[in-house]
């Protein structure tokens, strides 16, 4: 990689925060440079993508977090959203294979081939499997019974009561 003292800096941004433009205005370089850099540099491409890939979890984790707050202060949102995209039993109807492409299930020759990428998802097949042995079968193409409805009235005032006044 080119030791240029400006490249160690955006990295350091980039790691943290994995959006170019944002890293290249705390540095003060521009975009152009940057991308030249990568595209003439393969040492200075490959920093770039593990910086990327430690700023996505990092961004993420914070994300996640705020979510949980979210959820721990009973915002119906974060509950609604959590639901949907954690939980099968809420989530809106999807594509026949969502769940199958999500879990890295494949058909091959008429073989239910599984292919797993690291210990998390290891955990959720393996939850999958005894879920399907308990209960049968997911069919993600039906919709779903069990939803939850949230209902927002904060647009809505309610008159106030009226109040005896007894002399002034």
């Amino acid at each position: 990689m080119k030791k240029h003292k400006k490249a160690k800096e955006f990295l350091e941004e980039y790691c943290e925060v994995p959006f170019v433009n944002y890293a290249c205005k705390r540095v003060g370089i521009s975009r152009n440079t940057i991308y030249k850099w990568r595209n003439e540099d393969p040492e200075f491409r490959s920093e770039m993508d593990k910086a990327e890939k430690l700023g996505t979890e990092s961004v993420t984790d914070l994300a996640q977090s705020k979510l949980v707050g979210a959820v721990q202060r009973s915002e119906p949102w974060a509950i609604q959203f959590l639901l949907r995209n954690r939980h099968k039993n809420y989530a809106y109807p999807r594509p026949k294979d969502f769940w199958n492409d999500l879990l890295g299930k494949k058909q091959v020759n008429g073989f239910e081939v599984h292919v797993i990428k690291d210990k998390e998802q290891l955990a959720r097949h393996r939850k999958l499997q005894a879920y399907e042995e308990k209960y049968g079968p997911l069919d993600m193409t039906k919709p779903l019974t069990n939803e939850i409805v949230f209902k927002d009235f904060s647009d809505k005032k309610k008159p106030l009561p009226p109040t005896d006044t007894v002399g002034s």
